[in-house]
């Protein structure tokens, strides 16, 4: 019986070490693996938002035959992200039915 114990105590203490190099091995980065310092970011300024940059694009096409043999889309949906240049808060704006000429 006393050698039951000493084994149930002696896994519980080895799981208790498993646990322990796993949270530790997790928490380290891996060698040449720079991490980004956490900075705390104030929302008491002006946000100074950069340009619009379109992420995706998408053309669709809602109707299955082509207008007069040209191969236009009936709709371009765009995903635009732009960013605050003092905080680095990220902004993301989708716009549906966006003509090609009006983007231009």
């Amino acid at each position: 019986m006393g050698a039951l114990i000493e084994a149930g105590v002696f896994l519980l203490v080895a799981a208790a070490v498993v646990v322990l190099v796993v949270l530790v091995l997790r928490d380290r980065a891996a060698p040449g693996e720079a991490v980004e310092p956490q900075r705390t970011v104030s929302d008491r300024h002006r946000h100074r938002w950069t340009r619009w940059q379109v992420i995706d694009e998408r053309r669709i096409h809602l109707y299955g035959e082509v207008d007069e043999g040209r191969d236009l889309p009936d709709r371009v949906d765009v995903v635009l992200r732009r960013e605050c240049a003092r905080c680095g808060l990220p902004q993301t704006q989708t716009v549906r039915g966006l003509d090609a000429q009006q983007r231009g």
